[in-house]
């Protein structure tokens, strides 16, 4: 019987890296069934009406509470006809962050609807074999970078405005934990990110990739997306709000030049840094007026300034929670 994996997120936790990899493996394994986030396409997957009847609907049942359109059970027997659909596979391994709900700044508390995945993942469960790997990150590094994707997508609340919205007391890991796992009749595993390059958990972390598929412990996974620096993403922010075309690839020209130019730019007084964001954008054939100019230095600064003092008091805060998590979900416990 073919074996289900699912692969549930969470956001933010360098879940990118091993769903390129799946990928991979997929296109290169016939026994295996890879079906990527509905958002993406992929090596391996199967045709794009199928991941969006499938996994989607998982993804907008649990993520949107729509219950009376999409039912539980009809979304359970949709995911279970496809793979029946490939019977003849040895794993099909479905991989969406959005099995756990939206992501900070999208939702505005921690997965609170988790148990709805589980109930989903265990009507999978109850008719193949099921394993399901969730990806987790310490909480304060975790919010930090749901914030600078957000920013970077055209959010203009600030770190603090953002953390300000953002229901904090609802973030627990371990009780996500609980929820997930406690009594589940399916097997599990968590991968956090601090493992990922740590030489003394490299056992471990190949152990986790064998149970999503057979040699994604193999090749070296892609190194965790880096995010752009502030003034990148000041500067995207501010000209998505005024509607202007910006080349935000991580190769353009404008990242380019402005990675190269952020140190400057920050131990710079108020004049210099405005001339030099305004040469930035001159030298990449861009026109950025004093206007657009100010508004970019000033995200730039307002997202730099409270950042590691707020990053102190969230650590401290959420540490024993994560530390927890880690102890009692996070543990060997398959050795």
């Amino acid at each position: 019987m073919v074996e289900v994996v699912f692969h549930v997120g969470a956001h933010k936790c360098a879940t990118t890296a091993i769903q390129a990899g799946l990928g991979r493996i997929a296109a290169s394994d016939p026994c295996i069934v890879y079906v990527p986030p509905s958002r993406r396409g992929g090596a391996g997957a199967p045709p794009g009406a199928e991941r969006a009847q499938a996994l989607h609907d998982l993804v907008r049942l649990v993520g949107r509470g729509e219950e009376a359109a999409l039912p539980l059970d009809g979304v359970v027997d949709g995911l279970c006809r496809l793979i029946e659909a490939h019977g003849d596979r040895e794993r099909i391994v479905f991989s969406d962050e959005y099995i756990l709900g939206g992501m900070p700044g999208l939702r505005w508390s921690f997965y609170p609807r988790a148990g709805l995945a589980r109930e989903a993942i265990e009507g999978v469960g109850r008719r193949f074999p099921t394993r399901v790997l969730l990806q987790s990150r310490e909480t304060a590094g975790y919010l930090k970078s749901s914030h600078q994707f957000r920013v970077r997508m055209g959010m203009t609340l600030g770190y603090a405005g953002f953390l300000e919205a953002y229901d904090l007391s609802s973030i627990s890991w371990e009780k996500l934990g609980a929820t997930l796992f406690d009594g589940a009749a399916y097997e599990w595993r968590v991968l956090p990110i601090e493992w990922l390059g740590d030489d003394g958990r490299a056992a471990d972390v190949g152990e986790i990739l064998r149970f999503v598929a057979p040699g994604l412990d193999e090749a070296p996974l892609d190194a965790p997306n880096a995010s752009s620096g502030p003034l990148m993403r000041a500067a995207t922010l501010v000209f998505n709000r005024a509607r202007k075309s910006l080349d935000t690839r991580p190769d353009g020209p404008v990242a380019l030049a402005l990675s190269g130019a952020e140190a400057d730019i920050a131990d710079a007084s108020e004049t210099e840094a405005n001339a030099m964001i305004e040469r930035v954008f001159t030298d990449c054939g861009l026109k950025a007026g004093d206007r657009l100019v100010n508004m970019i230095r000033l995200h730039f600064e307002e997202e730099r300034a409270p950042s590691g003092f707020l990053q102190k008091l969230l650590m401290e805060r959420f540490a024993p929670d994560y530390a927890a998590f880690l102890a009692r979900y996070a543990a060997p416990r398959w050795l």
